[in-house]
Order: C-alpha cells, then structure tokens, then sequence
C-alpha cells in the first residue's frame, strides 16, 4: 500500500476517532465556551471609556508659544502658528505629560479611588501591621492621595524620598488613624521606597488610561478607560480637558499678554510724560506770552520730536526683546538696533544743523526761542510716542484676545452604558479557538495511545 493511501487511512482513522469522541469534545467545547462567558461576566474587571473631542483653532488663530513652559518635562519645543495636524501633536505632548496627571489626579482623587480596593486587601490598619513595608506603603498612599511622584502637596520642600524618620512616623500615624506609633523597629527606608513606588504606580495608572487621537477631520479625541466605573472614565476625560483649558485661561503666560503688559506699562508712563509736556509748554506760554518762531525751526523742532518719538519707540521694542531673552544674533534683534543707528543719525543731522536741513542749528536761536522749540519738540515727542504706543498697544490686545481660544471642545463626556472591555465576542472566539484545539490535541493523542495498544495486542 503506498504512502497517499496510508496517509489516507490515517486521516479516515482520525476522523472516525473525533466522531468516536464527540461527546467528550462537546464537552471540551462547551466547557471552554462556557468558561470564557464565565470570566467576561463575573470575573474580569470591567474598563470603561469616555472621550472628548476638541478642535484647534484656525490658522488665523493663536499661535502655541505658550506651552514652551509647560513642556520642560516633555520632550517637545519650538511651537510655530501654524495650526492642524502638528498643532494636535502639541496638545498631545501636554496632556501625555506628568504634570497633567497630577492635575487630574487631584481633581478627582483618583490616587485614592484606584487604590481603595488594594488598601482594603492588603493595606495596613493598624500600627504593627505598619511593620510590613508594603502594607505601611498603601496605607500611606491611601491617607496622602495629594502625593504625587514622589513630592508633598503641604510641603512641596519636602519629598517621600528625603523625609525624617519623624515626619516619617507622623505621617504613618495618620494613616492608622492613632497619635502616635509604639517604639519598635519600623523598616523606614524600606517604607520610603515602598511609598515612593506606590504613587509613581498610580500615576502611570492614569498615563496609562489617557488615549488621544487624531481623526481625519483634525479634530482631537481625549479618551480615558477607567477601571469599574462609566463615570469615572468620563470625570477623567473631561478633567484633562478643563485643566488643558484651565493652563491656558490661568497659567499660560503667552507672548501677546507680555508684549501687551510691557506695552501698557510704557504707554501708560508716556501718557503722564505727555500731560506733564503739555502743562510745561501751557505755563511757559503764560509767563512768556505767544512767541513766535521761524517756519524753518518750528518744522525742525517738530520734525526733531517725530523722529525722538520713533527712536524711542523702536528703544522700547529692544527693550522688549531684550527682556524677552532674545539671542544676541536675533534677526528681529539686528533689525531693531540698525532702526535705532539710522533714527539716532537722522536726530543728529538735525540738532548739529547739518545738511538734512538748510537752516542753522536750534542752540543757536536766542534763548526764549530755543526753550520754546524745546517744549514744543517735547510735546510734540510725546504726543507721536503715545500715539504709537497707543497702536501697538490695541494690536496686542487683540492678538491677546485671539489667543485665549486655543481650543474648543466640541462635545463632553459622559458615561457609557457598556463598558469597553472585556467583549463576550471576542472572549467567545478564544474559547472556541481553545477548545479546537484542546480537541484536535486531545483525539491525536488519545487515537496514538489506541494505536499503540493495539499494535501491542497484535504483536503477543
């Protein structure tokens, strides 16, 4: 007999074998399926999901400079105005760092909340149970919630890592809910580490929990899963969205808001200048009477405090910069200084009586003229600087404004009716996947072991 119809009989035998036993693999198959339905209903921990979508403000909108100090931690720097895709990637990177956790998880108390069940299992309730690094460790976590990688709300000076054995001890008091521990040999820098450990964890917990996407219409979906609660998953989901929201309204200290504070400041500072320019020039004018001046110096003077106001003005730009940390080599920077060389020339050609007007210098007009073509050029200084403080100052504004709105939510969470995980259907395919083949394993092997008994009947 050849070797196809030898592999033949062995694959009728196999199949007369599986019909021989399906009863048995009924069985396997039942009770895998069975199982599986098992576990999806009363054994595996329910997570749940919520999600909020936000959308980005047009390119015409803000730009995202604000969030440099926010992303000291994050590997991300250097924002542009341009908004879209690589403007979600920004949010993304804020949301996804530690610091929003700890927003969040002080908000809702979820250090607490994801530790309670663990706490009642295995947590320390009573001072010599403390003795146990691990009990004393989610006894602690539990009582502190506000402790968050390791640093102590109340005392932000202070760290799990670097505490004294006696705050140490206060503090493991507190959580057993007594005065004061028994003299015995608690293990304290054990308890620290252990401490430590346990509030990174639940910290990564909710890192871990955060999802933000990016859909093919741009807009930005931040979706929590929470373990064993809808209403948790949406809490979170919206708390990441308002404590983003919250960083921008409250926190972020944008380039437009400096600029428009720094701007506010000197026109407000011009202003009293200007008022004190104009009663100097009214006073003069009383004591000395209308004095009249040469067209050709009253248009220097005049000319001399437009061009004093621009130079000061475009001063105040540097100093802006400058205070803005801008590099030395900064072309806005370059700009600015060669403004100020070529104003600077320009004043001189004029108070020198040079060539850029064909008249003598202003020092050599008697000397009630020239103190008139002084107030004169002071007021007239003052008033084109306050106007063009003015200008800037009402552009900064609206870009100010512009950029409050660096996002808007376009839905809120709420809490889902089903949860997330685990899915009957997918359990359901792994249990029949598992009770193929445990069957297909269990009828080779159960049809070897015939073979072998019978080659051995036949052989005696």
């Amino acid at each position: 007999m050849n070797g196809a119809d030898q592999n033949s009989l062995s694959l009728a035998a196999l199949l007369k074998s599986v019909w021989r036993r399906r009863l048995a693999m009924a069985l396997i198959f039942a009770s895998c399926v069975g199982a599986s339905c098992v576990y999806t209903f009363f054994f595996a921990v329910k997570i749940y999901r919520s999600s909020v979508s936000i959308r980005t403000v047009d390119s015409s909108g803000p730009s995202l400079d604000a969030l440099s100090p926010f992303l000291q931690a994050a590997p991300v720097s250097g924002f542009i105005s341009e908004m879209g895709a690589s403007e979600n990637k920004k949010l993304t990177a804020v949301l996804m760092t530690r610091r929003m956790a700890h927003a969040v998880a002080r908000r809702l108390n979820l250090t607490a909340r994801y530790l309670e069940a663990e706490r009642r299992r295995h947590g320390a309730e009573t001072a010599e149970q403390l003795l146990d690094p691990m009990k004393a460790a989610l006894a602690l976590a539990y009582a502190h919630p506000d402790v968050l990688d390791g640093r102590l709300q109340d005392r932000p000076d202070e760290g799990i890592l670097t505490m004294s054995d006696e705050a140490l001890r206060r503090r493991m008091a507190q959580a057993v809910g007594v005065e004061s521990l028994p003299d015995a040999p608690y293990p304290f820098e054990e308890i620290r580490w252990a401490w430590y450990r346990k509030t990174r964890e639940a910290v990564s917990k909710i890192r871990e929990g955060l999802v933000v996407q990016t859909d093919k219409n741009l807009a930005l979906t931040i979706r929590f899963e929470a373990p064993g609660s809808a209403v948790l998953a949406a809490d979170a989901a919206n708390a990441f969205a308002d404590e983003l929201d919250k960083y921008f309204q409250e926190t972020a200290l944008t380039e437009s808001s400096r600029r428009r504070r720094f701007i506010e400041a000197r026109r407000d500072a011009v202003k009293r200048q200007l008022r004190e320019a104009e009663d100097a020039l009214a006073e003069f004018k009383r004591e000395n009477g209308i004095v009249s001046l040469p067209d050709q110096v009253a248009s220097i003077a005049l000319r001399a405090g437009e061009i004093q106001a621009l130079l000061e003005s475009v001063k105040i730009e540097r100093e802006r910069l400058t205070a803005a940390k801008a590099a030395a080599g900064n072309p806005q920077l370059n700009a600015v200084e060669r403004q100020i060389e070529e104003l600077n020339r320009s004043l001189s050609q004029i108070e020198t009586g040079g060539d850029f007007l064909s008249v003598g210098p202003i020092e050599s007009l008697p000397d009630v003229e020239r103190e008139y073509a002084r107030l004169s050029r002071e007021k007239k200084l003052q008033e084109t600087l306050y106007l063009l403080l003015e200008q800037q100052y009402e552009i900064a504004k609206a870009d100010e404004i512009r950029e409050q709105a660096v996002f808007q939510a376009l839905d809120r969470a709420e809490p889902d009716t089903r949860p997330a995980r685990p899915r009957l259907s997918v359990n359901l395919l792994a249990g029949l996947l598992a009770a193929l083949a445990l069957s297909l394993i269990w009828t080779l092997i159960a049809e070897m072991v015939s073979r072998g008994s019978s080659e051995g009947v036949r052989g005696e």
